[in-house]
């Protein structure tokens, strides 16, 4: 059964599951020993998810569903979208970007292009840059 999960959105999220647990165990450390998502799972956000459990979920076929304007405007912080392109994949042959004019294609691979002033500029909103 298809299902999703707010992950990691907020360090407090992941400092509150680690009190918790009485462990060093983040939430996608928890996901990922106990329920073992598949394909069928998308974890939205995964702001603040470490590179190694990134790689876990993508080999496990995970969607990892980012939602920068969001993360942007309510102030959770920057998604680390540059340590997830490793495993983006577009599909320009998709029914969903039928009728997308070539700019805002662009738009979209600018984004992930690593570009950090592109990217602060795409989905800064109200966050508060930690140095």
């Amino acid at each position: 059964m298809p299902f999703h999960i707010h992950l990691e959105e907020q360090p407090k999220e992941i400092e509150d599951c680690m009190r918790h647990m009485g462990t060093n165990l983040s939430p996608c450390d928890v996901l990922l020993s106990k329920l073992k998502p598949g394909n069928l799972f998308s974890a939205v956000h995964a702001t603040y998810t470490s590179v190694n459990n990134a790689r876990q979920l993508a080999s496990n076929g995970v969607n990892i569903v980012i939602c920068p304007c969001t993360e942007g405007y309510l102030g959770d912080g920057i998604p680390h979208v540059g340590k997830q392109l490793d495993f983006v994949s577009f599909d320009l042959c998709s029914p969903v970007l039928y009728g997308l004019s070539a700019d805002s294609l662009v738009d979209g691979i600018i984004f992930g292009a690593g570009n950090r002033e592109i990217k602060r500029v795409a989905v800064a909103g109200n966050v508060q840059y930690e140095q």
